[in-house]
């Protein structure tokens, strides 16, 4: 993908969302991102950042395509809840891992958790 427009429209459809449903999500009308996903018009650095916080992706990859879509590194919120929280190392570096999945991937980890958390509590040998 060689443009922040084919970067944002690709990760719009791994999140499985409408040009409308991502404006209505941003603040943002359907036709201006749908300007902004064909190259007619370049975001703003706020709609960047919106977009990014919204679809869990790395600004830096949808303005430049370095580095990966869902990095969450210098995640300052993230950052700040994990501190928050007191989580440990362990839970921490799940959380930065949870957060750069793609949708679908963080879709599975959490039928899969609630599974487990499922079976723990129905095996009466846990304690």
């Amino acid at each position: 993908m060689d443009s922040i427009g084919a970067r944002i429209k690709y990760l719009r459809k791994e999140a499985g969302l409408t040009l409308d449903a991502l404006g209505e999500r941003i603040g943002i009308q359907k036709s201006s991102l749908s300007m902004i996903e064909t190259g007619k018009n370049t975001p703003a650095a706020r709609t960047v950042k919106l977009i990014a916080r919204e679809l869990c992706a790395s600004e830096q990859w949808i303005l430049t395509g370095d580095g990966e879509p869902h990095s969450t590194e210098g995640n300052p919120d993230l950052e700040a809840f994990i501190e928050s929280r007191g989580c440990t190392e362990g839970e921490a570096q799940f959380l930065r891992a949870f957060f750069s999945m793609n949708p679908a991937q963080r879709a599975a980890t959490i039928e899969f958790m609630q599974r487990l958390a499922g079976s723990s509590a129905a095996d009466p040998q846990e304690g």
